[in-house]
């Protein structure tokens, strides 16, 4: 989702919801599925609670700023689009999805 979030900027519905994160993120979807023909493809997301990383190594990410409000609020529109492509997602506390 970063890297889709970076790749477009300024993209949002006329009533000024953004976009941006959510659109390059089919593309990317809809890119791999059609280059790669992946047999069985799921989705790992964060959970939002530090990891079995952070405990073993206090710097960690140290110097990652947050993630940026208007990402966040794309995110359940992401979900939601790879539900209605029946792709699974995951989440689990103690682990990233990277």
């Amino acid at each position: 989702c970063y890297r889709a979030f970076y790749a477009i900027r300024s993209l949002a519905t006329s009533q000024g919801r953004p976009t941006n994160a959510v659109y390059g993120f089919a593309v990317m979807l809809k890119a791999l599925r059609e280059q790669r023909h992946p047999e069985y493809l799921a989705v790992a997301f964060d959970a939002g609670k530090p990891t079995f990383r952070h405990r073993r190594f206090a710097e960690y990410k140290i110097q990652r700023k947050p993630m940026p409000p208007l990402l966040i609020e794309q995110l359940s529109t992401i979900k939601a689009l790879l539900k209605a492509y029946r792709v699974p997602t995951f989440e689990q506390e103690g682990y990233e999805g990277e």
